[in-house]
């Protein structure tokens, strides 16, 4: 009974904190390649479990706040693969965002 306790911990600690701390690990600019990818699979794995989690939290037959506690956690994880994803396919110029043709 005490594997299965510390189980459910871990899983309901990943739904409260792993998207905020991917979301948070996204606001650290790296500039060496190897850091960034290092950042990338940090955000992707830690959203990926979080999405997860919060999806079995949906799903199961649980009380209201834990579902929204896995709403939550869902919510910032995809914010953060968002900004992942969209921070390397939009490039600012030196004119702004879009005015770098002439």
């Amino acid at each position: 009974m005490k594997s299965l306790a510390v189980l459910v911990a871990i899983l309901f600690l990943t739904a409260i904190f792993g998207g905020p701390i991917a979301l948070g690990l996204s606001y650290f600019n790296v500039t060496t390649r190897r850091g960034r990818l290092i950042r990338r699979i940090a955000i992707f794995t830690l959203s990926l479990w979080t999405i997860l989690t919060g999806l079995q939290f949906l799903i199961a037959n649980v009380p209201v706040f834990v579902r929204f506690i896995g709403i939550a956690g869902m919510t910032f994880a995809g914010v953060a693969i968002f900004r992942e994803t969209r921070k390397n396919n939009h490039q600012e110029g030196p004119n702004g965002p879009g005015l770098n043709e002439h």
